[in-house]
């Protein structure tokens, strides 16, 4: 599984496409997020001809000041639901964010039928921050059942 720390090579930046990789958008929507001054999204550097990287701990440091929701998944609908009007303290670590492409493969490696399974359970609360209609899920609440499913793949 992949959680936004383990993106980061070194324990000082993160390369722009590699954020992008890791929240689970692309880099022009980080782009334009870096350019609206509401978000306060951290600022890029440049750090040789055709390198930018930001600074992790900006990185973080800006995530965890973002709102936290609740979310779950909708088995009927397929779909994950963010109650955007439902915020919760987060007591969580910003380094074990998940994007929902993630989830979803993981999803998919899930077979029918097998006892606790990850995201079978439509009940089960996802706490999760947005980014401009970005959804990132904070995989420390529910590494329970990612455990469960590991041993399954």
């Amino acid at each position: 599984m992949k959680t936004l720390s383990s993106y980061i090579k070194s324990s000082d930046t993160i390369s722009i496409y590699l954020l992008a990789e890791a929240l689970g958008c692309d880099r022009s929507t980080l782009d334009s997020w870096i350019k609206d001054e509401t978000l306060s999204f951290p600022k890029p550097t440049q750090l040789g001809k055709d390198e930018i990287h930001l600074i992790s701990q900006e990185i973080q440091g800006g995530l965890s000041k973002r709102p936290t929701f609740n979310g779950s998944y909708n088995g009927n609908a397929d779909n994950f639901i963010i109650n955007h009007n439902q915020i919760v303290a987060a007591n969580s670590k910003i380094d074990t964010l998940i994007n929902k492409q993630a989830l979803n493969e993981i999803r998919t490696k899930i077979k029918p039928g097998k006892e606790n399974m990850f995201l079978i359970n439509t009940n089960m609360v996802m706490p999760c921050i947005s980014i401009d209609g970005v959804d990132l899920f904070f995989s420390d609440k529910f590494s329970q059942y990612l455990s469960r499913c590991e041993k399954n793949f």
